[in-house]
């Protein structure tokens, strides 16, 4: 074996937080929403993007230079 990779979150790496910040600010931004802490719980945690943008009205967006300005 020549490399393991591990994915640490929620194990060693508590993420949760930026997580929830990246999705209450697309949803806000592109959905026109602002959701509670409650309403983050029952619709984004755990749950597929596809699903959280259906719900929230927002269409996927393929353009890769829109995408990337999320991910800074």
């Amino acid at each position: 074996m020549r490399g393991v990779i591990f994915d640490f979150n929620g194990t060693m790496v508590f993420d949760e937080k930026f997580h929830a910040q990246a999705w209450r600010r697309l949803i806000k931004e592109k959905g026109g929403v602002k959701i509670s802490d409650e309403e983050y719980q029952k619709y984004c945690q755990g749950v597929n993007a596809d699903i959280i943008l259906e719900k929230f009205g927002i269409e996927r967006d393929n353009d890769i230079k829109k995408i990337k300005r999320f991910h800074k």
